[in-house]
């Protein structure tokens, strides 16, 4: 729906990913690891933006709490 255009022009793609971490020395949290739990599974966002909109991002941005 969304490369046909049924759905009008696709303009923004916005997604969340989450998860708990309740261990201090859960691997996502070394920061010797230099990317942690954005460099693990930040990249399922994009990947499935990029699946739906059929190319690459234009600009992206992210967020970690």
């Amino acid at each position: 729906m969304v490369r046909s255009g049924d759905i009008g022009d696709l303009r923004v793609i916005r997604s969340s990913f989450t998860f708990r971490l309740t261990r201090l020395d859960n691997v996502r949290l070394d920061p010797d690891l230099g990317g942690g739990a954005l460099m693990d599974v930040g990249c399922y966002c994009v990947n499935v933006s990029r699946t739906m909109a059929g190319t690459e991002p234009v600009a992206g941005h992210a967020v970690a709490r």
